[in-house]
């Protein structure tokens, strides 16, 4: 493999290694059956199919990842206010987190259970996206 200035080209071998807490010269070791431990020592082919091997071992980190209750009533309050032209995530949050706050559970926007967060989207729906429409419409 041919030699590079910078770190970047094996930057998702490094995290990987991290993330398992691998030395990665000692996978590049056991790799090539004890012929090296550089990287840069590497083809191009055998770089690509240890990699292929460490994705692969890598996977069940991410399926353990389960995302908070509440998460798909979260993303469509997003939706909605970014077909309201809202802004950016950040401002979104910001806004949809004020707005939460202000109804009837006095709670932020992560805050809420997912039976609040159910009420919160239907009166988003029903009433502020109404609303933007029926103005928009009036123009």
């Amino acid at each position: 493999m041919a030699k590079s200035n910078s770190s970047s080209k094996y930057s998702q071998l490094f995290a990987i290694c991290k993330a398992h807490g691998f030395e990665y010269k000692e996978k590049v070791y056991e790799f090539t059956n004890g012929r090296t431990t550089s990287l840069t020592a590497l083809s191009e082919i055998e770089y690509t199919s240890m990699m292929k091997l460490l994705i692969d071992l890598n996977e069940p980190l991410r399926r353990d990842w389960v995302p908070k209750p509440g998460d798909p009533q979260r993303k469509k309050l997003f939706a909605i206010a970014r077909l309201m032209k809202y802004g950016d995530n950040r401002t979104i949050f910001s806004r949809l987190d004020q707005w939460a706050r202000k109804q009837k559970y006095k709670k932020s926007l992560m805050q809420h259970n997912p039976a609040e967060l159910d009420l919160l989207v239907t009166i988003f729906e029903q009433r502020v996206y109404t609303h933007y429409l029926t103005t928009l419409n009036e123009v």
